[in-house]
């Protein structure tokens, strides 16, 4: 169980990095423990699942910060270009399509 502990500190990577992100993207849930911590555990365990399954570990970071940061990015353009909802689901089909 000591072993388990010492990973997620090692992997507490994924937490401070959404700290920072909400902190200046969103204010108002950087505050929020919670959602860090279950994000934070998500993308750890995403990192580690692919690690063990032969991907890189750039791969592996890779989808752990879609995990990390999943819907967030999207809310912050849509915060930072007000944009109408219908121009925002625009928007949004247009980014999955060429992403």
């Amino acid at each position: 169980m000591n072993k388990k502990r010492n990973d997620r500190r090692e992997l507490s990577y994924f937490a401070a990095a959404l700290f920072l992100f909400l902190k200046d993207s969103h204010p108002l849930l950087a505050s929020d423990k919670n959602l860090i911590a279950v994000r934070a555990d998500s993308a750890a365990d995403t990192y580690e699942r692919m690690v063990r399954g032969g991907l890189s570990v750039a791969q592996a970071l890779e989808l752990a910060n879609a995990v990390l940061y999943q819907d967030l990015r999207l809310q912050f353009l849509h915060d930072r270009l007000r944009l109408h909802p219908e121009q925002f689901l625009l928007f949004r089909l247009l980014l999955r399509l060429l992403f």
